[in-house]
């Protein structure tokens, strides 16, 4: 689902009716105590569950608090008001910097309800693609026009990281734009340097358990029995759940013993999807859930960006 606004600093703010943004936010919404920013917080939560922690449970008291205070604060937020909110902080940022003369801002969002924080057996809480485009008049830029945009583009950052809505940005494109639409300077993709994650009802997530720990054990399938750079599993769970009456699951296999041979590697994959898909459906939590749901197909997607077909698609229809 994509969102899309566009503001006129130097006039008046046009919320544009396709893009779903209502006109005011239901509430304002802020930090929670002792959160100094979205990054900072982050990096406090990936310190504690590297440093040996491997569940929310675990996790040092005040930073569970300030994930629950977090998911609290979001709670009844419809995507139209954190689309507002973010909004709002990008046309307060445009209004009161002196970098650069925003001409125009525009904004898209898409949200991804199926995402996962792949090393763990979570959904996402930061499932938001946001893409931010700065519009400026080059030509009345007389020189140092990429340390200008660059210096902006650092500037909007730093405001968004100021603001509660930053948490639900799991990846951000920061890009300055001449008036005519092309990109000009930025425009680079980033992740935050940790997930969050976010609690499901147990339905969902019985179901998704048995995914993840197939998925887990397909690490010590022949082919990719072996870490990623950091030790990280080879094969993990992006993508899953329901949408549209369909259960979408999605695994990344990033990397191949190229020793092997790939074309019979690939027609495994067809094996492993198909031991899935029956695991699944064979089993009492997976039924439940399908049918709670109303889905009537699963498909399994394995991304294999190693080949120059990225995506081994299986699909089976539900009896």
């Amino acid at each position: 689902m994509k969102k899309k606004i566009s503001s006129y600093i130097l006039f008046l703010l046009i919320f544009v009716v396709l893009a779903g943004c209502s006109s005011e936010t239901k509430e304002k919404i802020s930090l929670p105590d002792g959160v100094e920013s979205p990054s900072k917080f982050r990096t406090a939560f990936k310190n504690e569950i590297y440093g040996g922690t491997t569940s929310k449970k675990e996790v040092d008291k005040n930073l569970r608090k300030q994930l629950e205070d977090i998911e609290v604060e979001f709670q009844g937020i419809s995507d139209e008001e954190t689309c507002k909110g973010i909004e709002d902080v990008l046309k307060n940022w445009a209004s009161t910097q002196d970098i650069l003369k925003v001409e125009d801002i525009e904004v898209e969002f898409e949200r991804d309800d199926l995402l996962m924080v792949e090393l763990r057996n979570k959904k996402a809480f930061d499932n938001l693609s946001l893409v931010v485009k700065i519009f400026y008049d080059h030509e009345k830029i007389d020189k140092n026009e990429e340390s200008i945009c660059r210096e902006a583009n650092l500037d909007a950052y730093k405001a968004l990281d100021k603001s509660i809505y930053a948490l639900k940005i799991g990846q951000l494109n920061l890009g300055c734009y001449s008036l005519n639409g092309t990109l000009r300077f930025g425009g680079e993709s980033g992740s935050p340097n940790f997930p969050l994650y976010t609690e499901q009802e147990s339905n969902e997530y019985a179901a998704q358990t048995i995914v993840f720990n197939y998925v887990k054990n397909l690490n010590d399938e022949e082919g990719m029995d072996f870490k990623r750079v950091g030790g990280f599993d080879n094969a993990t769970l992006r993508r899953f759940g329901i949408k549209d009456n369909e259960l979408y699951i999605e695994i990344p296999i990033y990397d191949f013993d190229y020793g092997k041979d790939v074309e019979e590697f690939k027609l495994k994959l067809k094996e492993y999807s198909k031991a899935l898909y029956e695991k699944i459906v064979g089993s009492p939590e997976g039924e439940k859930y399908l049918k709670d749901n109303g889905a009537n197909s699963v498909t399994i997607s394995f991304y294999i960006p190693w080949d120059k077909e990225i995506y081994q698609i299986n699909s089976y229809e539900l009896e």
